[in-house]
């Protein structure tokens, strides 16, 4: 069931069923007597018409996301306040087509949703009373006076206003109505407004309750989609309405914490077993090559001495080392990785610019029994890289 309730006395309100059609209505005589049936799935505020008023305007943009942005300062020059007091709703947007926008007070909306809330009453969407004035199929504009209220007007699905009864003639006046016709609620009204060439006003009972509304024509799809809720006005909904959404997201999070939980020690487990793999590498290590000054990178360093013990050159491999890390380290290079194979040394370094590796390659040069070859060099990291070649000269 639906419920559309009127925010502001007298405190109107109708149940529609699912199919859109009216199942009851009334008027609670007072604030504190509202209160809406358990059976209820969906809460319609329904404002008055003189607190929102709808525009279209031309605001270029691919994304709504950047329309809605943008709304305020296309609106800017015609609107009489600031637009930080404003609240903005896009209604209805195409890419390429004028955008209809309902603009509203923020103060008024947000003590709309206040007052209701000490109700313990949330809406699912509020809603400018003028859009519920069915439309007639035969006339232009439905017009509609609200007892002690503004005269409501309904020019298309989305767009309508309210003024002052005594507003209306000057209105009337005013706009251009030649060939329209107006479909007028109250038959007084519509005795008083005559016919002219200009336009033909009808009398179309549709009375003066939403409820009598809804029962003439209940709200299209379109319309239902509209809400001026949205943003930091984003509904909260009942919990009645969304348990079983709620049920699901605690079951959900009761399955991430498990995950959670089991990744956790599966981590611990896995430090656990890298920590051993290394404790037996540095042992094996160390066992192998009692006097190796350099512990720092055990793979690439028992691959090196492994290679420099089978092809005889142990003393090479010494020397070049030597010599390499003391010209790295006087330019500010950093080792990476070391290699032996073949009596000849592998040195990939990272240092602070190209022009370092040229001149740590003719530092290198330099040696007297050495000779060196800058295989590659790279970036990496907003480091640069070089790969060298050394061996004996």
């Amino acid at each position: 069931m639906n419920y559309y309730l009127t925010l502001e006395a007298p405190w109107q309100w109708a149940m529609v069923n699912p199919k859109g059609d009216l199942m009851d209505q009334g008027t609670y005589a007072d604030f504190d007597q509202i209160k809406v049936p358990q059976q209820v799935s969906q809460v319609i505020g329904v404002v008055p018409g003189e607190y929102v008023t709808t525009r279209d305007v031309m605001v270029p943009g691919r994304r709504r996301s950047n329309v809605e942005a943008a709304l305020p300062y296309a609106l800017e020059e015609s609107l009489t306040e600031e637009v930080e007091a404003l609240h903005f709703t896009l209604l209805r947007w195409k890419p390429g087509e004028a955008a209809t926008v309902a603009i509203v007070s923020r103060a008024r909306l947000a003590q709309w949703v206040d007052e209701f809330s000490e109700l313990d009453i949330s809406f699912d969407r509020i809603v400018p009373g003028y859009l519920l004035l069915p439309l007639h199929e035969d006339n232009t504009l439905t017009v509609c006076p609200v007892p002690s209220g503004p005269i409501y007007v309904r020019s298309s699905e989305l767009a309508g206003f309210a003024m002052e009864q005594d507003f209306f003639p000057y209105w009337l006046d005013s706009e251009d109505l030649e060939g329209k016709s107006l479909a007028v609620a109250d038959l007084e009204l519509t005795r008083s407004l005559g016919s002219s060439s200009e336009m033909k006003a009808s009398h179309w009972d549709i009375g003066s309750h939403i409820g009598d509304w809804l029962k003439v024509a209940a709200e299209t799809e379109t319309l239902s989609a509209v809400s001026l809720l949205h943003g930091e006005f984003q509904p909260v909904h009942k919990s009645r309405n969304y348990r079983p959404l709620k049920i699901a997201a605690m079951c959900s999070a009761f399955a991430v914490v498990l995950m959670s939980l089991s990744m956790v020690r599966e981590l611990q487990q896995l430090r656990q077993e890298e920590k051993q793999v290394d404790d037996s590498t540095l042992k094996l290590f160390t066992t192998n090559f009692p006097n190796e000054p350099f512990l720092g990178r055990p793979r690439f360093q028992v691959e090196s001495l492994l290679s420099q013990r089978q092809g005889g050159g142990q003393n090479d491999f010494q020397r070049l080392l030597h010599v390499t890390t003391g010209v790295l380290t006087t330019h500010g290079g950093k080792i990476e990785e070391v290699n032996f194979r073949d009596q000849a040394l592998t040195v990939l370094c990272t240092v602070k610019g190209l022009s370092v590796l040229d001149n740590i390659q003719q530092s290198l040069q330099q040696q007297s029994d050495v000779t060196a070859e800058l295989l590659s060099s790279g970036a990496r990291d907003n480091e640069i890289t070089g790969r060298f070649r050394v061996t004996r000269g």
